[in-house]
This record gives C-alpha cells, sequence and structure tokens, in this order.
C-alpha cells in the first residue's frame, strides 16, 4: 500500500514537473520569437527613407514610395504594373504606426519615410503570416507553432532574395501570403466542398488579383481544384460562384483603379515584349533560383513531417485525410502555376518571381508529405484520374 502511495506522488510529481518545463520553454520560444520579430522591424525601420534616397539605390521602390502617397481607398493612383491592394494597405498603415525618425523631417520627406516603411512592414507582416500558415500545416499549436512559424521566417531571410526584397517595397509578398491563404482554402475544400469554401477561394483569388494581375497564373490549378462535382452542372455551379466571387472582390476592392481593364490589358501588352518561350537555359535557370531560394524551407519540412507526421489525425475533430483524387488535385494546384511561370523567358530581372509560386509548392510538399506519398504512388495516381477522366 505504501509503494503504490509512494507511485502515484512520484507519477504526480513527474506530471507537474514535465508541465512546468513545458510551460519555461513555451514562454522562451515566444519571448524569442517576439525578440526575432523585433530585431527583423528594427531593420525595416533603419532602411526606411524618402523617395529621392531610395531612387540612388532602387528605381522600384522609389517609384512606389510616390505611389503610395498618392494612393487612397476608392481613388486611382495611376499606377499599372501592379493593383492597389498593396498601395493602400501602406497608405493606411502610415496613417496608425507612429514612426519616430520622419519628425525631425520635413512635411514632404516625412510623409515619404513614414509610407516607405509602412510598404516594407506590409511586406514583413505577409511573410511572417505566410509562415504561420505553414506551421499549421503540421497541426502545431501555441507555442510550437509560434516558435516553428519564427524558424521559418529565419530560413526565408536567410536567402538574400528574400531579405532584399522585403527591404524593397515591392507586393510579391502580400501576393505571396495571399496565395498561402488560397492554398489553405482549397485545402479545406478538398476535404469539405461547401458553398463558403468555394466563395473563398474566389475572394482570396479577387484579393490576389488586387494586388498583381500576373495572379491570373494560378488560374490553371484552381480549375482543377473547383472539378469535384460529378456532374457537368455541378462543376459549372463551382465555376459560376467562383467567377462571381473572385470578380466581385477585384472590382470592390479596387475600385475605381480595377475599373480600368483596357489599361491593364495594353500595360500588360507591353510586359510581354519582354518575355517568350522558355528554352533549356531559362529553364535550368528557373530549377537553380527555386533550389536556392526553398531548399533550406522544404529540408525543415522534412524533418517537421517525420516529427509531427503522427499528428494527422489529431489536428482536428473535424479533420478529414484527402482522397486519392484530392492528393493528386492538390498536387496539379501546385504544378500548373509552377508550369505556367518557368514556361516563359523573362529579359527583365525575375529572381523574385518564383517567391509565391515557390511557397505554394512547399504548402503542397508539406501536405503530400504529411499524408505519407510516395513519388511513385504519386505517380500512379496520376495515371490512374487520368484514365477515369478520358473514360
Amino acid at each position: 500500500m505504501t509503494m503504490i502511495r509512494f507511485n502515484d506522488h512520484w507519477i504526480t510529481n513527474r506530471n507537474q514537473l514535465a508541465n512546468k518545463l513545458k510551460l519555461i520553454s513555451g514562454s522562451i520560444i515566444v519571448l524569442f520569437s517576439i525578440f526575432h520579430v523585433l530585431i527583423v522591424t528594427s531593420m525595416v525601420s533603419e532602411n526606411s527613407d524618402n523617395s529621392a534616397i531610395v531612387f540612388a539605390t532602387n528605381n522600384d521602390a522609389s517609384v512606389a514610395i510616390t505611389v503610395a502617397t498618392q494612393t487612397r481607398w476608392f481613388n486611382d493612383n495611376g499606377w499599372r504594373p501592379y493593383g492597389p491592394l498593396y498601395y493602400r494597405l501602406a497608405h493606411s498603415l502610415s496613417g496608425m504606426v507612429p514612426y519616430s525618425k520622419a519628425q525631425s523631417a520635413i512635411p514632404q520627406e516625412a510623409n515619404q519615410v513614414n509610407h516607405h516603411f509602412s510598404l516594407m512592414l506590409v511586406s514583413l507582416v505577409s511573410l511572417l503570416l505566410t509562415c504561420f500558415f505553414i506551421a499549421g500545416l503540421f497541426g502545431l499549436e501555441g507555442a510550437e507553432k509560434i516558435g516553428v512559424a519564427s524558424l521559418f521566417l529565419s530560413l526565408f531571410l536567410l536567402n538574400r532574395t528574400f531579405s532584399r526584397y522585403v527591404l524593397v517595397a515591392h507586393p510579391d509578398f502580400l501576393l505571396t501570403f495571399f496565395t498561402s491563404l488560397l492554398f489553405v482554402s482549397a485545402h479545406r475544400f478538398l476535404k469539405d466542398p461547401t458553398n463558403l469554401a468555394l466563395t473563398f477561394i474566389g475572394v482570396t483569388f479577387g484579393l490576389m488579383l488586387s494586388t498583381k494581375i500576373t495572379a491570373i497564373l494560378f488560374l490553371p490549378g484552381i480549375f482543377w481544384i473547383l472539378f469535384c462535382s460529378k456532374s457537368w452542372r455541378g462543376n459549372l455551379k463551382n465555376y459560376l460562384n467562383f467567377g462571381l466571387g473572385s470578380t466581385a472582390t477585384y472590382f470592390l476592392v479596387g475600385y475605381p483603379q480595377n475599373f480600368k481593364i483596357q489599361e491593364t490589358l495594353a500595360f500588360l501588352k507591353t510586359q510581354s515584349q519582354h518575355s517568350k518561350i522558355a528554352d533549356a537555359t531559362s529553364i535550368g535557370e528557373w530549377i537553380s533560383l527555386f533550389a536556392h531560394q526553398f531548399w533550406m524551407p522544404l529540408v525543415l519540412s522534412l524533418i517537421l513531417c517525420v516529427f509531427f507526421g503522427k499528428r494527422l489525425d489529431s489536428v482536428g475533430s473535424d479533420e478529414k485525410r484527402l482522397d486519392s483524387s484530392g492528393k493528386i488535385k492538390l498536387f496539379l494546384f501546385g504544378l500548373f502555376p509552377l508550369l505556367a511561370l518557368v514556361s516563359q523567358k523573362f529579359s527583365t530581372p525575375h529572381d523574385y518571381y518564383t517567391i509565391p509560386f515557390g511557397i505554394l509548392l512547399l504548402m503542397v510538399c508539406c501536405v503530400l508529405s504529411r499524408e505519407r506519398l510516395s513519388c511513385r504512388y504519386l505517380a500512379t495516381l496520376l495515371v490512374y484520374e487520368s484514365q477515369k477522366l478520358v473514360l
């Protein structure tokens, strides 16, 4: 009897000690992550300046500052290369975030410095939220999710392309965030194809188009995801609901600028002169860019799949595993946009073009690895699904 009481007491003390250690380690992870984000934000603050000084190092960033200062919600800033959403968010943020560096400058320069800081902050927050979405794919919660998201952020910023474009006013990180949101929405839709999930896909794609019109390259993958009904009427309904949601969002968020479709198409026609059909050299360059930018996050993802893959069934009570059709659709959802990008050869700088496409492919790899898919099994599924469509 005494031995039983001793064992119970020892087990209770052990559990209490484990809970205390878990609390302490979780607190350390959260504090470290907060400290990490504050350091990166400080770097953003130190690199913000007025348009004239920024022009000496980066013309695109200088133009972005000017465009942001001219942007308001429900006005046309006159800038056609990118959508208005990135600049509208930065303009709103510039009025809410106190920034001491601008206090010593003349009013016009202070306004430009404030907008430059806000533009970069939008990019940083977008990348951080993207990292949280990636961490969430492994069923992590609380301090674990915060720590893994911070680790992904560190790995991304170790890459020169990511760190450089966070410190440059560029909308690709906001597009990357919406791309990760699109993946989460598509993943949920494949598990449970409800009208709400379908509407969310349409709204997210409308936000992507309002950020950067080249988001249209993701459309083939989306069409494949929506092809889930057993009847052509059901598939047609999915496409109509998606089209309605994305179109309404695009015009509402970008009013009145996004209504000037003819000018946007004219710009795209001009830009098309800088691209042609890919050749072996350009394809090799694309592969090199993807490998250089994403090999470290990919290795971390595979390690996390080994340690946290067993949590797949306990992520949530309403979570379902993807069936074979869902797995192949998710694979093609990440593959089609990538092929659309790699099939082009650009004469202009394009090292940052890969960022949203690489993030999408990384998230697809995370989920498929978590589902314990091998390459051989994936190829078998691809042949099987192709035969079903033909027959």
